[in-house]
This record gives structure tokens, sequence and C-alpha cells, in this order.
């Protein structure tokens, strides 16, 4: 009698639940930076082939464009109200999504250091309504590509 074939257990089937689509918020302000400051065109420049007067009058346009952005979506105010390089106490009830500890962190709080920098917070956030699902095999164009029709 032949030997009955080796079977391996089923696996019961894997639910294939979908992540929700992530909303276009983060290309909605690149897009933005793009329009108004040419961010993305100066990030994605090789700027080292440049001199440094030339990078100096690229940023300056890329700043004035993108700080113009940052103003009109956002309300930006120093998380900390003190100045950088004077000694803080952090304790234990302090907010962990407020400081971010570096150097050689230890122990349990209370933590005492320097201000290296103020952090930066927001009480607001005014994008565009236009939300546009991102899609994973799509384009996700951030900014068309622009023609001169002459």
């Amino acid at each position: 009698m032949p030997a009955a074939a080796a079977t391996a257990p089923t696996e019961p089937a894997k639910s294939r639940v979908q992540p929700p689509p992530q909303t276009g918020e983060a290309l909605i302000l690149l897009s933005l930076l793009q329009e108004k400051g040419r961010f993305l065109d100066y990030l994605m420049e090789d700027v080292s082939t440049f001199s440094d007067a030339q990078v100096a009058a690229a940023s300056r346009v890329v700043h004035q464009g993108c700080a113009a952005v940052i103003r009109e979506c956002l309300a930006l105010t120093p998380a900390h109200g003190g100045k950088e390089g004077e000694r803080i106490t952090i304790d234990a009830a302090a907010d962990p999504q407020q400081y971010r500890l570096i150097g050689k962190v230890a122990g349990t709080p209370p933590f005492s250091g320097v201000v290296v920098h103020r952090g930066w917070k927001t009480s607001k956030l005014a994008l565009p309504r236009h939300m546009r699902p991102i899609d994973p095999n799509g384009l996700n164009v951030i900014t068309p590509v622009e023609v001169e029709v002459r």
C-alpha cells in the first residue's frame, strides 16, 4: 500500500485588511513649499558645484517663499519660553512630546540640562481643504510639470 502523502497543515486565511488611505496633507504642504519657494528644487539640486554666492542667492528666494507658506499655514512659537543656553530641570510630570533629552541620559527624572534648541510648537494648521488619498501605485504628483506654451 502506498504511503499517504504528507500534507502541511493549512494556515487560516490571513485577513487582507487594507490600511486606511493616507491623506495628502504632507504632499499639499510640500506642494505649497515648492510653489512659493522652490523648496524641492533647492533640496534636490547638487549645490556642491555652485559658488557660495550662488547658493546664498538661491537660498534667499527659497527662504522668503517657504517662510511665507509657513506663516500662512502655521502659527509658530517657541516651545520653550526661555533662552538657549539656560539651565532647566525636567521633572517626571513633563510632557515627553515637549522635550527631547540628548547627551548622557541615565536614571529617572528630574533631569537637569542646558537648552540647546528651544523647539517649535503651533496652535494652527491651516492647509487647503483639497486632500487627496495617497495611492501607493499612483503618481502622487506634488507639483505638476510646468509647460510654457509659445
